[in-house]
């Protein structure tokens, strides 16, 4: 039980240092002025690879996740099973619930708890492996003025980084053993920052953490997964992400 308990930790510890990371940054304002960044983009040229991309077609094996209240839509896996605050409240999300952590060996009122804290939390049951089952966890946080052209920007880039790898280094992340270098990647019509990074908590274990900008809300996913599944599960990772979209 520790080990789910920890990762469940873990994954809020990166989550809300995505948090910190806006706070920190002071997203209104994080753009360069003369519409153009560093790296030569404009945002006439993001607005441009939007429109250029092809039209949303449903993923074989792949479902999509939709709501009123959240900004964005994205395709998962249909094997996959997802929870947010208020599928828990169904009844056939209860049973979920219930499967997951006793899977995890986990009390429902931490998973439950957890859930009330973030946007949604995605659970790869086919892929469970020595009691914990991979996930990818979505938290979004309204960040008004950042947009993708942000996500371009070199000055902005370095701060993003830099406060990132600042926090991984403090006492709250004394458990971690690695971070990577960041990579900027395009995946669908977004551009991401991505990290990877490895810790111990009593196990070892991975996580990748993504971040993008969709309509000034900043979408902050975290996979974690055993510490030999990462390689493997990351091109499914990706695209996952490449499907992200704004709602309807």
């Amino acid at each position: 039980m520790k080990k789910n308990v920890y990762m469940i930790h873990s994954a809020t510890k990166l989550l809300m240092l995505a948090l910190l990371t806006a706070s920190l940054l002071g997203l209104s304002g994080c753009g360069n002025n003369d519409g153009k960044s560093k790296t030569g983009a404009t945002p006439q040229a993001v607005e441009t690879a939007k429109a250029e991309a092809t039209p949303e077609t449903i993923l074989d094996g792949f479902v999509q996740y939709t709501k009123a209240d959240v900004p964005i839509r994205i395709q998962y896996p249909s094997t996959w099973t997802v929870l947010d605050k208020d599928i828990i409240k169904t009844d056939d999300g209860k049973l979920a619930l219930e499967g997951i952590s006793a899977a995890n060996g986990v009390d429902s009122s931490i998973y439950a708890a957890a859930i009330q804290n973030v946007t949604a939390i995605w659970y790869d049951p086919s892929h469970a492996i020595n009691n914990f089952t991979p996930n990818m966890t979505l938290l979004i946080a309204p960040s008004t003025g950042m947009t993708q052209e942000s996500m371009l920007d070199d000055q902005f880039r370095v701060k993003l980084i830099d406060s990132i790898k600042s926090q991984f280094t403090s006492s709250s992340f004394s458990n971690y053993k690695e971070l990577a270098e960041p990579t900027l990647k395009k995946m669908g019509d977004n551009f991401f920052l991505t990290f990877e990074s490895s810790y111990s908590m009593g196990f070892d274990a991975e996580s990748y953490l993504a971040l993008t900008v969709i309509d000034g809300n900043l979408c902050t996913f975290t996979f974690s997964t055993g510490a030999t599944q990462l390689e493997s599960l990351l091109p499914q990772y990706d695209e996952m992400l490449s499907t992200l979209k704004a709602a309807q």
